[in-house]
C-alpha cells in the first residue's frame, strides 16, 4: 500500500513538472513544485541568476549565484555535471528563462525554471559580510537593561572629520519606547587611534547583514547597527564572550573618560 502511494505521488509530481520543451530545452515549473523538489535529497542545485547585490540582499537558502550575464557559451565551473537537476530563479522570471535557455543550449538536460524571488513565499536569507575597520562610519550598540522601569543604554562609536569619537547615553523612567526626553546622562569624547583599534578588536570576526529589527519596537535588544556608507545594517558579534567584553570596554570608557558610573 505504501509503495502504491509513493508511486502515485511520484506520478503526480511528474505530471505537475511536465516535460522539457522541445523549443527551449528546459522545464518551467511553479514554485510549489520547486519547493517539493528542493526537499529531495537528489543532488540538485538551486541557482540564482541575478546580480551579486541582489543575491546579497536576499536569496533562497542554499542557492548559488551564477549571474545571467556571466553565462555565455562555456560551462560554468559551479555546474560540472550536465545531468544534475538544476533549479533556476531570478527576480521576476525573465533572466531565469534566459539563463535556462543558455544552459540547455550547452547540453544541460535537467533544468527547471521556476520564476522570480519576488513571488517566493518560502524562506529567504541574506549574505553576511566580514566587517573591516575602514568600513565603519558609525556603530550603534543599544539595549534596554530593564523593562520595569525602562533603563536604556546606547553606546556609539563613529568617525567624523578624520577623528574618532565615543558617545554614551542613558535613558531612564518614562514609558517604552524611550525618547530623548528620558535622557538622564550623555556625553561624547574623542578617541585616539589606539582606542579605535581596541574598539574594533571586539568587533573583528563578526558579520553584518540587512537589518531585521528596529530599536523602536519595544524589544529588549541589544540592537547593534553599523553604518558603512551603504545605509543601516545589523551587526552580530563573533561570540557572546566578545559581546560581553565589548560591553565592559564601553563601561570602562564611560567611567574613566566621561565620569559616568559603571553599569551594574
Amino acid at each position: 500500500m505504501k509503495t502504491m502511494i509513493a508511486i502515485l505521488l511520484a506520478v503526480v509530481l511528474l505530471m505537475t513538472m511536465g516535460c522539457a520543451s522541445a523549443e527551449t530545452g528546459y522545464t518551467q515549473i511553479d514554485q510549489e513544485t520547486a519547493k517539493a523538489m528542493m526537499d529531495r535529497d537528489d543532488g540538485h542545485v538551486v541557482v540564482d541568476v541575478r546580480r551579486q547585490d541582489e543575491y546579497d540582499a536576499g536569496h533562497i537558502p542554499g542557492a548559488i549565484l551564477i549571474p545571467n550575464e556571466s553565462i555565455t557559451t562555456e560551462k560554468p565551473e559551479a555546474l560540472p555535471d550536465y545531468g544534475q537537476i538544476i533549479l533556476i530563479y531570478c527576480r521576476s522570471g525573465n533572466r531565469s528563462k534566459q539563463a535556462s535557455q543558455k544552459l540547455a543550449s550547452m547540453g544541460y538536460t535537467n533544468i527547471y525554471e521556476f520564476g522570480g524571488i519576488n513571488t517566493w513565499t518560502g524562506k529567504i536569507v541574506t549574505t553576511e559580510y566580514d566587517i573591516l575597520p575602514e568600513d565603519i562610519v558609525d556603530f550603534y550598540y543599544t539595549y534596554d537593561a530593564s523593562t520595569d522601569p525602562p533603563f536604556f543604554q546606547r553606546y556609539r562609536f563613529y568617525q567624523e572629520g578624520g577623528a574618532y569619537f565615543f558617545y554614551h547615553e542613558t535613558r531612564e523612567g518614562g514609558g517604552w519606547p524611550q525618547t530623548e526626553e528620558d535622557i538622564t546622562r550623555a556625553g561624547t569624547i574623542e578617541l585616539s587611534e589606539e582606542d579605535w583599534a581596541t574598539f574594533f578588536s571586539y568587533l573583528e570576526g563578526g558579520a553584518v547583514r540587512e537589518p531585521e529589527v528596529s530599536d523602536e519596537d519595544g524589544d529588549a535588544g541589544p540592537w547593534m547597527f553599523v553604518y558603512r556608507g551603504y545605509g543601516q545594517e545589523e551587526y552580530e558579534f563573533p561570540s557572546y564572550e566578545a559581546q560581553l567584553a565589548f560591553e565592559e570596554y564601553c563601561e570602562m570608557l564611560s567611567a574613566m573618560k566621561m565620569g559616568h558610573v559603571p553599569l551594574g
